[in-house]
């Protein structure tokens, strides 16, 4: 059983997972039915979405918690689908998706290797075809690894480099709507493995993984240059490069994640100042971590061995789903 997720409350109690498992893609949706989120009383709902074919496996995962939509993405293109009101997915032909965010107005925006692209809005529901937003000629810049969203950004983790734009508008209707520019005065050349998008201090910033560095740009309207420099990560203990990079965690944290630990940047309860602490879950027994999140008051560990959680970065970790 392989787990690949992304994790995030819909509306007030409700958590989205693609689960990929030999021969069939399903998506679960668990429910506490107790006041304290306890795992035991998780019910889990699941449904295949692609109609058992073989070979089917999920890449990635988004919810829009305002409205209760699920977007699922693998090597057989993008599924969308609100849980609960009994109508099909919508199914709509992509390349093999990498990544998914939903945007400030409900907008799905999709990375493949092949370009990224944006699902609009269409009434109720979403528009039927997707159009391509790929922020830069080239194939290298088609290559989009990772897509962020956030504070009016979107952010877009590509094999040329890292990319932000702002929507210009009330909502992209096509790929004039964003305007790109490439983090480049300071920023490091080659593939950005992982992207984000952070608010600290009152300022927006766009952090990066590139080969085994953290990079923070500090956003900047265009034409106006932005501040880039390496975060100082303390000296790792292990010589792989990240898996993933997670903004947005409760009091501001950001993770740096990696195979078998995790780096988190929190806050000091005394000093008030962030500071870099190393944490080892200990997960089943020779588990790889691909992903990692948090919602409904729990924290998430994606694994190659199955989903695992716990109420604290600390521990302790237990099965799920």
């Amino acid at each position: 059983l392989t787990i690949i997720m992304i994790v995030s409350v819909v509306g007030f109690s409700t958590v989205a997972f693609a689960l990929a498992q030999p021969g069939s893609l399903t998506t679960s949706v668990a429910v506490p039915s107790a006041p304290h989120h306890d795992l035991a009383a998780f019910v889990w709902k699941r449904s295949d979405l692609f109609d058992g074919r073989r070979g089917a496996s999920a890449l990635a995962v988004a919810t829009d918690s305002r409205h209760g939509w699920i977007a699922v993405g693998g090597d057989q293109g993008l599924l969308v689908t609100l849980p609960g009101d009994g109508a099909a997915p919508l199914r709509v032909s992509l390349p093999a998706v990498h990544d998914l965010s939903f945007g400030a107005s409900g907008e799905l925006y999709v990375a493949t290797m092949q370009g990224l692209w944006v699902l609009p809005r269409q009434g109720d529901g979403f528009a039927t075809q997707p159009f391509e937003a790929t922020p830069a000629n080239g194939e290298l810049a088609r290559a989009a690894r990772r897509v962020a969203t956030g504070h009016g950004l979107i952010a877009v983790a590509t094999d040329a480099g890292a990319y932000v734009a702002r929507v210009l508008g009330h909502e992209p209707t096509d790929g004039a709507h964003l305007e790109w520019r490439q983090l480049k005065s300071n920023f490091p050349a080659g593939p950005v493995r992982a992207i984000g998008i952070h608010e600290e201090d009152g300022r927006v910033e766009v952090w990066a993984v590139v080969g085994n560095a953290l990079w923070r740009a500090r956003y900047a309207e265009l034409h106006e240059p932005m501040d880039v420099f390496e975060e100082a990560v303390p000296e790792r203990v292990h010589a792989d490069e990240p898996v993933d990079l997670v903004t947005g965690l409760p009091g501001g944290a950001v993770a740096l994640v990696y195979p078998a630990v995790i780096h988190l940047r929190a806050r000091n309860t005394v000093t008030r100042k962030f500071q870099w602490r190393l944490y080892r879950p200990i997960v089943p027994p020779g588990a790889v971590i691909e992903r990692f999140g948090f919602g409904v008051d729990q924290y998430w560990l994606a694994t190659d061995r199955g989903l695992v959680s716990s109420q604290s970065v600390v521990g302790t970790w237990r099965r799920a789903g």
